[in-house]
């Protein structure tokens, strides 16, 4: 069985769609733990007005969300942890398809998927993250692979390995204290509707989240070598020229990638992250935050079957809504 945690701070006017994807899963057999982390809004009215066996209802002094996070893994009664945002929309399958896949490689610790972000207009791009435990731990050097209100978890992981802590890169952040000793892995497939939020941060708040994601990896950045085992000094700059491009100066990602000469023209995206570096600063944040890239990746394959798909799930859910 399963034990889902869904934090809520000020989203009445998301909460119940998102409580409605859980409850509408195909395996069911799963408790809610439902959150208020001191709303301001009327998100518990909103909460207590669902009413099935299956859920429980806490309300905090508002701590933020990895100390919330910690005590509904706490306090849950079963064996896997499952995540849910109090914004977002599950997939009818996604628990039964996650938890068959654990049932059947016992060896999976973390289990995430692909995800679609969206507007209330619609799909607005696909994340494809890679499958493989090694390519995602890889990855860990610049982002998380790992959709974090997507994820089913074996519970004891956080009491061996250690729990959240930190600001709103957390999940990030555990994840690589977590790396090499379990073992991640992505369905192939989108199980999770993602809301799309950032026009909702300010230009310093979006800058004051690169700061701090950037000094979250400053530790395995001072050795490359005995954090990630990097050894060769063009792949060091190569990631050190993204870190620096996503995060920190652009100037100095011009200046790692350089120290590779000619190498460069091996890598196309590095070319294009190197043109788009020179824009002014508040164009180049809103093409980084814009994700260009995934936009035109989801338009190129925009009659796919399973893009239709998630589309169709998209336009009834929220016809429901509407409702």
């Amino acid at each position: 069985m399963i034990s889902v945690i869904l934090p809520v701070y000020n989203s009445s006017e998301y909460i119940s769609q998102s409580v409605k994807s859980i409850l509408d899963q195909t395996f069911n057999d799963f408790e809610i733990i439902i959150i208020n982390d001191g709303s301001t809004d009327n998100s518990e009215e909103k909460i207590l007005a669902i009413k099935d066996p299956r859920i429980t209802y806490h309300k905090l002094a508002h701590q933020g969300l990895s100390k919330v996070l910690n005590y509904g893994i706490s306090i849950a009664k079963y064996d896997i942890i499952a995540r849910m945002d109090a914004d977002d929309i599950a997939l009818p399958d996604r628990f039964e398809k996650q938890l068959n896949v654990m049932r059947n490689n016992p060896e999976l610790d973390i289990i995430s998927c692909w995800y679609a972000m969206f507007t209330e207009k619609g799909i607005r791009y696909i994340v494809k993250t890679p499958e493989k435990s090694s390519r995602i731990e890889k990855d860990l050097l610049l982002y998380s692979q790992i959709s974090h209100p997507g994820i089913l978890a074996k519970k004891d992981l956080f009491f061996k390995h250690g729990m959240f802590t930190g600001g709103a890169f957390g999940d990030y952040e555990l994840w690589l204290s977590f790396k090499g000793k379990v073992i991640f892995y992505n369905l192939q497939e989108v199980l999770m509707l993602q809301r799309f939020r950032t026009d909702s941060l300010s230009r310093n708040d979006i800058c004051q989240r690169y700061k701090e994601h950037y000094e979250i990896q400053a530790p395995y950045y001072s050795d490359l070598q005995k954090s990630f085992g990097i050894i060769k000094t063009d792949e060091q700059n190569y990631y050190r020229g993204w870190r620096e491009y996503l995060y920190g100066e652009r100037s100095r990602a011009r200046k790692y990638w350089n120290l590779s000469g000619l190498k460069i023209i091996y890598f196309p995206k590095v070319i294009i992250a190197y043109i788009i570096s020179f824009l002014p600063q508040q164009l180049f944040i809103k093409v980084k935050e814009n994700r260009i890239r995934f936009r035109l990746e989801y338009y190129l394959e925009f009659f796919k079957e399973e893009n239709y798909a998630c589309r169709k799930y998209f336009k009834i859910n929220n016809a429901q809504r509407e409702a």
